[in-house]
């Protein structure tokens, strides 16, 4: 009994390893990249994405050919993205991710740390805009939507914010996406961060989503992954609902080659096509079991 007892103290102890580990070495859990919660715009503005939502008692559906989602009380964007993005990285660099005894990850880091990350300056104004953007993402409520039309799983990617008894700031995810962080397929963007978040611009919200999108593919120069415009505008759920709005994608594809580029990305604009051979620097990381 004493060996198996040690046994069971093993795995768990070899288990919590794990997790560390998977924890210094992730950003981001690869289904919400695929399936983004967050809107492939800068700014929310009172257009037909947002008119959806009002009329819809606040409540957004996006359907994409990798699956569905319903949102819930917000809409978030890039800008949310970049700042929890930048968050999961200066936990990463500070070795200050910890998972509490109800298996919540908290993550702590210094907001003018976090200012600096996400270029923008010392200000009392900017402060103030962290903290209403972490509101914002802890009222956010995601609905992970199966094949039968019916609710997965619900969640909000943030439980807490705040200080601690020892005055270390930090937010506390919430204990159903610590554990979809743990159990699935994740990316680290610690090596990129600084150029996702220095694109920049009218536009660069597209951009970026499109980026993260062809992140979560396997390819390289030898296997490339061809995605017609047609479905990344579906993938990212851009709302194209006349000619003039598609010629502004393009536009802002040749505006944003050199970025795209950079990740590997290419865009065709006479065959309409995008060619992904890969991105250097990111890295993903397989899911852990562990028991319910």
């Amino acid at each position: 009994m004493e060996k198996e007892s040690n046994k069971v103290k093993q795995k768990q102890l070899d288990l919590f390893t794990q997790i560390e580990i998977k924890l210094e070495n992730s950003t981001n859990i690869l289904d919400d990249m695929r399936v983004s919660p967050f809107l492939p715009l800068i700014k929310i503005t009172k257009g037909t994405t947002y008119k959806k939502f009002i009329e819809n008692e606040n409540i957004l559906v996006r359907e994409t050919p990798w699956g569905t989602i319903r949102i819930r009380n917000r809409l978030l964007n890039q800008n949310h993205k970049d700042l929890l993005n930048a968050i999961y990285v200066l936990g990463n660099l500070n070795h200050n991710k910890i998972v509490d005894k109800e298996g919540r990850i908290i993550i702590f880091f210094s907001k003018y740390e976090l200012l600096k990350k996400l270029n923008l300056s010392d200000s009392g104004d900017n402060y103030k805009m962290i903290d209403n953007m972490l509101a914002e993402i802890k009222d956010t409520v995601i609905e992970r939507i199966n094949t039968n039309n019916k609710i997965g799983i619900a969640y909000n990617i943030i439980d807490d914010k705040g200080f601690d008894e020892n005055g270390n700031y930090g937010v506390t995810l919430s204990k159903v996406y610590s554990k979809l962080y743990v159990n699935n397929w994740t990316v680290n963007l610690t090596k990129r961060i600084d150029e996702l978040i220095a694109i920049k611009g009218e536009g660069s919200g597209i951009v970026k989503s499109i980026i993260d999108h062809f992140i979560t593919h396997e390819a390289s120069d030898e296997k490339r992954v061809y995605i017609s415009l047609e479905k990344i505008i579906n993938v990212i759920n851009y709302p194209v609902d006349t000619a003039k709005q598609l010629s502004q994608i393009k536009s802002t594809l040749k505006k944003y080659k050199t970025e795209l580029n950079s990740f590997g990305i290419d865009y065709d604009s006479k065959k309409q096509n995008f060619i992904y051979i890969g991105t250097e620097n990111i890295n993903k990381y397989p899911p852990l079991i562990t028991e319910k």
